[in-house]
């Protein structure tokens, strides 16, 4: 891991020994609105209590859909925790809606994240940014930015902290406990990231094209080559323009892998690479068939590596 990185682990880990909590009683009812955040804050909460999951694995955050008891959970807890709107699209209104007491944590708005601005479908080489990275500014970004907050192991060094910093406030009984393990998992994320930078030596120069862009800030961190995307938005299929410039980008960058996901018929993946020398992958952003837990934010980002590992090594 870089200096820079394991500065901000240490800085961190250090504030949190200061944290002092508020008076507040009671175990807090969690309900956190994907796998990848629900599994840190499972971390945060462990031994002391188990958050819901509102989205499970196999739906998608764009498009999902929440039953009856799904919306009185969240009518019913203590605290909300979810990326924002540009993620969890359809769970703006149902929290405005149903969420009246409770605090909400909107975590693509936490002071100091690491953001990066969605860049259009086909090849990156027209439509990218610059690869330079916003830490503050969330409110002026001229651009959306990416939601996929937590492909960037710093920012779920910042998403734990914040829930740290929230929990102990609102149960300050269980607040050494929360401190006990927002410590540990902030070493845990700190061996993973450097096993995953370990593991890319090999292939981080060879190029690749994602599904959708959800991956920029997993590529940013680790300094990868991704190329292209298939599409902007996931739900929709991209059109005959966009499939020409992809296929072009796949001849022109000499891309050893076109990665689908698992949620996605993979047929359109078939077509991209037909007569070209790319291979076929899958990439799972959210954690498809993952069970909640502490480990599945692990396993996810280890699932990321291994599988443009294993597509870009042959």
């Amino acid at each position: 891991m870089s200096d820079l990185k394991i500065g901000v682990f240490g800085r961190l880990v250090a504030a949190i020994a200061l944290m002092c909590p508020l008076v507040v009683d009671a175990i807090p009812k969690v309900v956190v609105s994907i796998m990848p955040v629900h599994s840190l804050v499972a971390g945060v909460m462990t031994g002391v209590g188990v958050p819901e999951l509102l989205i499970p694995g196999n739906q998608s955050p764009h498009t999902f859909s929440l039953s009856p008891s799904s919306v009185r959970r969240l009518g019913a807890a203590d605290l909300v925790v979810w990326v924002g709107g540009q993620l969890e699209t359809p769970l703006a209104k149902v929290l405005k809606a149903n969420v009246e007491d409770a605090p909400i944590i909107e975590l693509i708005t936490l002071p100091g994240l690491e953001r990066l601005p969605v860049r259009e479908a086909g090849g990156w080489d027209t439509h990218g940014h610059d690869g330079s990275h916003d830490r503050d500014d969330h409110a002026s970004q001229a651009h959306p930015v990416d939601p996929h907050i937590w492909l960037s192991p710093v920012n779920a060094v910042l998403i734990a902290t914040r829930i740290f910093e929230v929990l102990s406030d609102m149960d300050p009984t269980n607040a050494d406990a929360y401190h006990r393990n927002t410590v540990q998992l902030i070493q845990r994320i700190a061996e993973l990231d450097n096993n995953i930078e370990a593991s890319f030596a090999s292939v981080r120069d060879r190029p690749y094209i994602v599904f959708h862009d959800a991956y920029q800030l997993f590529e940013h961190h680790y300094r990868l080559r991704a190329v292209g995307s298939v599409t902007v938005n996931p739900e929709r299929l991209p059109g005959a323009r966009t499939i020409s410039e992809v296929r072009s980008k796949i001849v022109k960058s000499g891309a050893r892998c076109v990665f689908s996901e698992p949620q996605f018929e993979p047929r359109l993946v078939a077509t991209l690479i037909e007569g070209t020398r790319a291979r076929a992958g899958t990439l799972d952003p959210v954690g498809y068939g993952l069970s909640p837990g502490p480990d599945a934010y692990f396993l996810l980002m280890t699932g990321l590596a291994t599988a443009i590992i294993d597509c870009l090594s042959e």
